[in-house]
């Protein structure tokens, strides 16, 4: 184990029982430091009562959080884990608020100096640039996750938050991007320089969703319910699909704000008695539900700036299962559905995707190639594989005197960093 001290800021992931890049990674460089302080956040009001609670009720119970609970440290051998209670605060200082109350709690816990500092997301990008002029940690990587700046509507809004994100890697001595496409904007907004680090999957658990039980032809989605996903073109294919597949039924495994009107949607098309609400599942439970089904739905609207640039999850899990995917020509999620070939593009179009579920669940053997060359893509995206070539990335930082600006260096695929070509029949 290393000798150096490192601290990993997450942020509400790191609390929860998620399948999340910011715990897989805390728990990969606990095991490879043996210092190391684990911070995570929660809201002043977080655990003290029902989330429908009166305003006045969580605004007492908030206050005194921030009065007697301001922090929560626990330690595992030498790892600590310090949980800061977040200072509420009006838009639009609320962001600016949080880093400035952060900062002031964490330097009353942390022991200096550090010699290394990851963060992610760019609600902690003043908190980094405070914690590296102070000298309180040496050096900075940014894990750059999504671009957070496309998931909101308002102009001032996104303004902020890409300002923030150029704050966050224009500091950083080192820049991990999930993908090809954020790199290269991150290297256009000044990174020093960029390592392709992907969301991974662990195999040895989505490989027994190969192991198939009975069941009708299936699709499933898993992840959030938003808008955003598109969702609901599934839905609104599923009674041109009960026309030629009548035993056909789509497996909705989430939650979200959209839940409520995809819903609605199934109500009214009467297709409910072919469209199951699963609800929120545990990641150890995704494989028992995949086994159970026979295509992988991300259909993600176009147009959204977010989506263009994530990397879904949900892709490499479902590759892993052993499931052909149906996706939209979106962004990162097209050019990973084109290296992998393990599926068929779409556009938007509900008649498209009838087409594409239709054609998956009664071409065995294309079902069959397809199926197959997601298990092959995915071998690949492995969290173990993945988080090793971070910490190699990490240790030259460690070890380097000095950082030269350098292209985008890739680890997402074995064709390297350049998106391929569109393939045919797709």
């Amino acid at each position: 184990m290393r000798d150096e001290k490192l601290l990993y800021i997450g942020d509400s992931n790191l609390l929860q029982g998620l399948n999340s890049r910011t715990r897989h990674m805390a728990a990969y460089l606990e095991r490879r430091f043996k210092h190391i302080d684990l911070v995570g956040f929660e809201n002043f009001y977080s655990g003290s009562g029902p989330p429908a609670a009166p305003l006045w009720y969580k605004a007492r119970k908030g206050i005194s959080n921030l009065l007697c609970r301001r922090t929560r440290i626990s330690v595992r051998g030498s790892t600590r884990q310090i949980v800061i209670r977040d200072l509420f605060a009006p838009p639009p200082l609320h962001l600016l608020v949080k880093d400035l109350w952060r900062y002031f709690i964490l330097c009353q816990v942390i022991t200096l100096p550090y010699d290394l500092a990851i963060f992610g997301h760019p609600e902690n990008a003043w908190l980094a640039w405070l914690l590296k002029r102070s000298g309180r940690v040496k050096r900075l990587i940014y894990d750059d996750r999504d671009y957070v700046a496309g998931w909101t509507h308002s102009r001032f809004s996104k303004q902020l938050m890409e300002n923030r994100e150029r704050l966050c890697v224009r500091q950083a001595d080192a820049v991990l991007s999930t993908n090809v496409l954020l790199a290269r904007l991150r290297m256009q907004q000044g990174a020093r320089q960029v390592l392709v680090v992907p969301n991974g999957v662990d195999l040895s658990l989505f490989a027994r969703a190969r192991q198939k039980v009975p069941h009708s032809p299936t699709l499933i989605y898993v992840g959030t319910l938003s808008p955003l996903w598109g969702i609901d073109l599934a839905i609104k294919a599923m009674p041109a699909l009960l026309h030629s597949i009548p035993d056909i039924r789509l497996l909705i495994a989430g939650a979200g704000p959209a839940e409520a009107d995809l819903r609605a949607l199934s109500q009214a098309l009467d297709v409910t008695e072919s469209v199951s609400f699963l609800g929120r599942l545990e990641y150890q439970a995704l494989p028992a539900v995949l086994a159970e089904a026979d295509v992988g739905i991300a259909t993600s609207l176009p147009g959204s700036e977010f989506r263009k640039y994530a990397s879904p999850l949900k892709l490499i899990e479902y590759m892993a299962a052993g499931l052909p995917v149906i996706a939209t020509r979106v962004g990162q999620t097209e050019i990973t559905m084109q290296q992998a070939d393990a599926g068929i593009l779409i556009d938007h179009s509900i008649e498209e995707f009838a087409a594409a579920a239709t054609r998956l669940l009664s071409d065995k053997r294309l079902y069959e190639r397809y199926s197959q060359a997601a298990v092959t893509y995915a071998a690949d995206f492995d969290w173990a594989l993945l988080l090793n070539k971070a910490y190699q990335y990490v240790l030259s930082i460690l070890e380097s005197d000095q950082l030269p600006r350098a292209a985008v260096a890739s680890s997402e695929s074995p064709g390297g960093s350049s998106p391929p070509k569109p393939k045919g029949g797709q």
